[in-house]
């Protein structure tokens, strides 16, 4: 419970600082569904996740290792390869600037996706299950890649 209550008021404290991440992402949250306690929990919890990290791994906490993809950046028309479903949204990620994984992860952290329309319940499934298992995307990613540049040799060679 002393825990539970003193990441709540630290959540409070950061969700005031408009220009801070935690705070600038909670005020894009509590844009979207008008819920300030919830939001406040929701905050509070990022946090409680942060410092479980930094206690497991020893490290300091920073913004730059707080985004949880780094190492899959792609432009977004290539998420079709991996999954047909993004199709339908590419035009609306484009249209909103949003044109690699690491824009979309970001925008997605931020919560900065709200204002982009059509983005659903289904995009907002298909694009948690890509962060969640953002490694095995890459793989898959990297053996498309890897065959299309087979492919691309074989058609290049001299006779």
């Amino acid at each position: 419970m002393p825990l539970h209550k003193a990441l709540n008021m630290s959540a409070h404290r950061l969700i005031h600082r408009h220009n801070e991440m935690f705070g600038s992402w909670r005020y894009n949250l509590q844009q979207q569904t008008g819920k300030k306690k919830k939001v406040a929990n929701t905050v509070a919890c990022k946090l409680s996740v942060a410092m479980f990290y930094m206690m497991k791994t020893g490290t300091e906490f920073t913004y730059g290792n707080y985004h949880s993809i780094r190492n899959i950046d792609v432009p977004v028309e290539n998420l079709v390869l991996i999954n047909h479903d993004f199709k339908r949204y590419i035009r609306i990620l484009k249209e909103n600037a949003i044109n690699t994984t690491i824009d979309l992860a970001t925008a997605y952290i931020t919560c900065s996706l709200g204002p982009c329309r059509s983005l659903g319940k289904k995009f907002f499934g298909l694009l948690k299950d890509f962060l969640d298992h953002h490694v095995t995307y890459k793989q898959i990613y990297d053996e498309i890649q890897e065959k299309r540049n087979h492919k691309e040799d074989k058609i290049n060679e001299p006779a």
